[in-house]
């Protein structure tokens, strides 16, 4: 996956972010609000992150870690870590299994 950072000299230069290798991956606690949003708790690799959610964006739905709006209007990550599809599709999985419990 690549991103694009500014460079000392003000010019975008594309960078890769390698996904993270995932040992543990378990969705401790889910919830489907009335809005349709959904929320759920992460342990990922013994570290457990509260408040992320599923999202759609311009490549198809990945987890949107927990975030605070800053004073310019723009969301700041807390936590992030590059996750792949597979890892995905196993919390996808996980959170509806929670659910229809």
């Amino acid at each position: 996956m690549a991103y694009q950072r500014k460079t000392q000299d003000g010019q975008k230069q594309a960078q890769e972010r390698t996904p993270l290798v995932v040992t543990e991956c378990k969705v401790a606690r889910a919830h489907r609000w009335d809005d349709g949003s959904e929320t759920f708790d992460l342990v990922l690799n013994g570290i457990t992150i509260y408040g992320c959610r599923f999202a759609n964006g311009k490549n198809g739905t990945f987890v949107s870690f927990p975030a605070r709006k800053g004073k310019d209007g723009k969301y700041y990550s807390h936590v992030y870590a590059v996750l792949d599809e597979a890892t995905i599709e196993s919390i996808g999985k996980q959170f509806d299994e929670l659910l229809d419990k």
